[in-house]
């Protein structure tokens, strides 16, 4: 669907203008409020929710080239800056952080934000980029592991550290050095969560059907072709149920709970305040989890149709070489 970029740019101005409307509210009653009244965390959980949805709507309305470019630039930024916090708080500072406690917290809800689209736009970057990723094979010489099989070993990992996690939680966030390990710990588990997903059920057939490596060979059934313009693939006649179109649209789904999420993982009961719903954080971050490979599973099902929209030439160039393949079955 080809969207007016007249419509595109009236959209991109009023989207952007409530968000920073919101952000602006949020900033100046951080400095007039008291800092966890109800009228805080309420406009907080509105204020991360508007902030998520704006930043999904902006990977689809800029230049994917262009989105990449600006998701680049504020993860260094913010990863520069989380630093500098964690170094004034480890060595005390607290009149530094103090004043820079509230505009740290707005620039967090930003990253973090812009983090869900930012996974997606690496993800379908990465497919675009590597020939043996667009198949459903990880090469290790002449032995090749289904890529199904890489997502339940990612997930063991995720488990690992979920586990090394519990162990760490019974000590809370009094300890600085307790506080910094389950902020790594928390994207490093989101990551690996929504991978595993991704991965496994972008491979589901094959992972049904227990097969998780298989030996490379010449065969007489596939067509080598230049699919990204850098290297080579096979696609094969086997491999033809791969590239079909899921039948339900279900990425935007997985896009929101990716988005919610990150947001449940990185913000608690910031995101979902205790008072409204009722939920210790703990109990948010979990859902976070669940929440998190689901959405893997959902985009990772529907994987070819976020490819096409973002890669709309290279996805008819696929449809090509897979009509030459048809056609060679038929001959």
């Amino acid at each position: 669907m080809i969207v007016n970029k007249k419509i595109k740019r009236i959209s991109l101005i009023l989207l952007g203008g409530t968000t920073i409307s919101i952000l602006g509210l949020f900033l100046i009653l951080n400095l007039v409020e008291i800092h966890n009244s109800f009228t805080i965390n309420f406009f907080r959980m509105i204020t991360i929710i508007i902030t998520s949805i704006f930043f999904n709507i902006f990977l689809f309305l800029i230049d994917f080239n262009l989105f990449k470019k600006l998701f680049y630039i504020l993860f260094s930024i913010s990863v520069s800056f989380w630093s500098l916090m964690v170094i004034f708080i480890i060595l005390d500072l607290r009149r530094v952080i103090s004043t820079l406690e509230i505009y740290y917290e707005l620039f967090k809800l930003i990253i973090y934000s812009l983090l869900g689209p930012g996974i997606i736009s690496f993800t379908i970057y990465y497919i675009r980029t590597h020939s043996s990723t667009i198949r459903r094979y990880v090469s290790y010489g002449r032995y090749s592991l289904h890529e199904g099989f890489v997502g339940l070993i990612i997930l063991l990992i995720a488990a690992c550290l979920l586990i090394y996690r519990s162990t760490l939680i019974p000590a809370g966030y009094k300890k600085i050095e307790t506080v910094i390990i389950l902020s790594f710990l928390q994207v490093f588990i989101l990551l690996f969560l929504f991978f595993a997903g991704f991965l496994i059920f972008r491979d589901i057939n094959d992972i049904l059907h227990f097969k998780f490596v298989h030996k490379d060979f010449n065969s007489q059934d596939s067509i080598p072709e230049n699919f990204n313009f850098e290297g080579k693939i096979q696609i094969k006649i086997k491999d033809i149920p791969f590239y079909k179109l899921n039948k339900k649209m279900i990425f935007p789904i997985g896009i929101a709970l990716l988005s919610f999420s990150i947001n449940a993982m990185i913000h608690g009961t910031d995101f979902l305040p205790k008072a409204i719903f009722h939920l210790h954080n703990e109990e948010i971050i979990s859902l976070g989890f669940i929440f998190c490979f689901s959405s893997g599973a959902l985009l990772g099902r529907d994987w070819l149709r976020l490819f096409k929209i973002f890669y709309p030439e290279l996805f008819n160039y696929l449809n090509t070489l897979l009509n030459k393949l048809k056609e060679k079955t038929n001959n």
